[in-house]
């Protein structure tokens, strides 16, 4: 699908978006690939965006062609307010959804999705979403709304190191068992797997920083980076670290990358909790 900064373009609408199917329960797919708001009851517009980005290739409805343009303004990649429980609750039941992967924020979601692809997998054909939460402070929250006591879908999560005990704290109050492993990633029988230090720094070191520059020059970011090593708080940091702070410096570099560093990774040094919390749910 042709896209303008993550939204279907409007110009040269998907093929598949186009196709009609029967018993979708949020309204109309257009020939746009999207949706006309006044369908999407009790949502707000950030869970019509987040709807129309996850559910168009899903071929899930079987209707007209309506859209409204004030729901389909093109928006930078992130970052973006991430979806509440109960608007996460409306868009799995929209998608018909079998199992979640929550993750702390959009850069999670574009790695997890862009390594499925690269798996041969389709999550939304296997009725998976990957479920950005806004940090591991709220996964209480989303797994009482969407795990055993809620909507019943399997879950399996993807954190920071650093917040692996809160989430082991906040799925015990939701009332799944949680893990007692002390191996951080594999030990994670709760299906909840943790990033060492994060996301970024697991891929970049995967990657390696050569590769991780050659990935920033391809993209024209390369010059940038050059005068970001420049400022004075980045002399003396070794690269490693001045390339994950970087990724973080501007709104949507970290999304973009998350996907585009797992675009360049072998298949084989793909960290392991990436690929746990994909396995954890597969049909």
């Amino acid at each position: 699908m042709n896209t303008f900064r993550g939204f279907p373009d409007t110009t040269s609408p998907d093929p598949q978006a186009v196709q009609t199917h029967r018993g979708c329960p949020t309204g109309h797919l257009t020939r746009t690939g999207l949706l006309h708001r006044r369908q999407i009851t009790g949502g707000s517009r950030r869970l019509r965006a987040f709807v129309i980005r996850s559910l168009s290739p899903l071929q899930s409805c079987g209707h007209d062609v309506t859209v409204d343009p004030s729901a389909t303004t093109p928006r930078a990649p992130g970052p973006r307010p991430p979806l509440d429980p109960h608007s996460a609750r409306l868009l799995l039941s929209a998608a018909k959804a079998r199992a979640a992967i929550l993750v702390e924020g959009w850069s999670d979601q574009a790695a997890l999705e862009a390594l499925a692809r690269r798996r041969g997998r389709n999550l939304r054909a296997e009725g998976v979403v990957v479920v950005p939460i806004g940090g591991a402070t709220n996964v209480q929250r989303f797994v009482q709304a969407l795990g055993p006591n809620g909507l019943g879908v399997q879950l399996a999560g993807l954190c920071d190191v650093a917040e692996l005990a809160h989430v082991r704290r906040g799925l015990a109050r939701a009332g799944v068992a949680a893990s007692t492993g002390t191996d951080i990633v594999a030990g994670a029988d709760d299906g909840f797997y943790a990033c060492d230090a994060d996301l970024e720094d697991e891929l970049i070191r995967a990657l390696g920083t050569a590769a991780v520059e050659r990935v920033l020059e391809a993209e024209g970011d390369l010059a940038s980076f050059r005068r970001f090593q420049d400022q004075p708080a980045q002399r003396g940091r070794d690269l490693h670290a001045q390339l994950r702070r970087f990724l973080g410096t501007r709104a949507g570099r970290k999304v973009r990358y998350g996907a585009l560093l797992v675009d360049a990774l072998d298949l084989d040094r793909v960290p392991l909790a990436l690929d746990l919390a994909l396995a954890r749910v597969r049909g």
